[in-house]
């Protein structure tokens, strides 16, 4: 007999005994031959040859068992491309190289050319996203649940991090807490949603965390967060304005700060709870200063997606085109004449001549919740990254259409005069 729960669970006298097929724990040291926790199905079958075999769904995949439980094989290590991905984020120097941040399948590496399916292997186990870039996009930050940082050198090379951080003390953010870079500057500098950085203190500060070339260092800035009755749901600073910062919080607080997030000014509350795990997007356009895209909850009178052109001080809706659901995440192309957005409907593209959103969904569009997008502008492509069927890139094309040249007549002929029935 076997049964399920966060662990597995087996008798071989008929329910008299039982005893563990395995700790979850022992998962993260031997992913072939181990369950991860969460078990989520059990069938037994006959194989080609008659003999029973038991198939297992956890979240670390699918393993089989052909003696009930003694001994079990992952046969989901590659080719099913199906992980949960929480995020997907482009190596900036080679953006063929792309980094996911999954659900229990921990960080992941592929290489994708030619439009080939791309293999993506797992480099650490676990939960991971809000991947970011430092260092020219050369060194790489990625978050773990509970405030977990990890900070890789060489992440192309690398199966784990030169050195990490851990959120210590007070109110943290969500799940996965958000990280922001300056783009500003090439320093190994990111900004956390804390929590702080003082196990003694309560609040929710930003704090910096800088690479000091062999470990993290980490300090709490200024302003707390908690003044608004939330968490730190997302961070953002201008690429126009490096003094320009934003912040919400998960009970849909807006701040700004005009001094680089020395202090801030609460500027609206009028958006709906960030998703707990893991939180809103703020998205300023890299061509105006004053224009801000703000994404989240978008349930009820609550619009998926808004737009403040004066720096925040207002904010208009975006909704057309897009059903109530919750936009996780925004991209904008060079131009910024279109926005993609992940949603929880799927991808949409907003069309800025148009003023509406309209669905990317197509025939092999997987019906998915899509949890991140990111724009990549050398490859012309929007890269999305669903939670269940892997990673998927909208390329942008450009058409002419043919064009006919018409002759100017100065005058307008009617004939037969009168006119009949036509």
């Amino acid at each position: 007999m076997l049964y399920g729960e966060v662990n597995a669970f087996k008798s071989l006298n008929g329910g008299s005994n039982w005893s563990k097929v395995n700790d979850w724990s022992e998962y993260y040291d031997n992913v072939q031959n181990k369950l991860h926790a969460d078990i989520m199905v059990m069938r037994e079958f006959p194989d080609p040859n008659g003999k029973n075999v038991v198939i297992i769904g956890h979240h670390g995949g699918i393993s089989i068992t052909y003696d009930y439980g003694v001994t079990t094989k992952n046969i989901t290590l590659a080719g099913l491309n199906v992980s949960q991905y929480y995020d997907a984020r482009s190596y900036p120097p080679d953006p063929d190289w792309i980094f996911a941040g999954s659900q229990d399948q921990g960080m992941q590496r592929g290489y994708s050319i030619d439009e080939s399916i791309a293999d993506f292997h797992q480099q650490i186990s676990g939960d991971y996203g809000h991947i970011s870039f430092t260092s020219n996009g050369r060194h790489m930050w990625i978050m773990y649940p509970g405030g977990g940082l990890k900070f890789f050198l060489n992440p192309l090379n690398q199966n784990g991090p030169n050195t990490d951080y851990q959120i210590e003390g007070g109110k943290e953010s969500v799940w996965i807490p958000p990280i922001a870079v300056d783009p500003h500057t090439d320093e190994d500098i990111v900004y956390v949603a804390g929590g702080s950085s003082d196990a003694t203190k309560t609040g929710a500060y930003i704090i910096e965390v800088k690479y000091n070339g062999s470990k993290l260092e980490a300090k709490d800035m200024p302003f707390d967060f908690s003044v608004s009755g939330g968490r730190i749901s997302a961070i953002a600073i201008s690429p126009v304005n490096a003094a320009i910062w934003f912040v919400a919080t998960d009970n849909g607080y807006i701040y700004r700060s005009e001094n680089s997030g020395q202090n801030f000014t609460l500027m609206q509350k009028m958006t709906s709870n960030a998703h707990y795990l893991y939180g809103s997007c703020i998205l300023p356009s890299a061509i105006d200063p004053n224009v801000i895209y703000l994404s989240g909850s978008g349930y009820g009178s609550i619009a998926p997606v808004y737009v403040s052109n004066d720096g925040g001080t207002t904010f208009k809706e975006m909704r057309t085109g897009m059903p109530s659901t919750v936009a996780f995440n925004l991209a904008l192309n060079v131009a910024e004449d279109r926005i993609y957005a992940a949603t929880e409907a799927g991808p949409y593209i907003y069309v800025k001549e148009d003023q509406r959103w309209y669905p990317l969904s197509g025939e092999k569009t997987p019906n998915q919740t899509y949890w991140s997008v990111e724009y990549v502008p050398s490859l012309k492509t929007a890269r999305f990254a669903t939670y269940g069927r892997g990673v998927w890139d909208f390329k942008e094309s450009e058409e002419t259409t043919a064009i006919n040249a018409v002759e100017e007549q100065s005058e307008i002929v009617l004939w037969p005069m009168p006119c009949g029935e036509f």
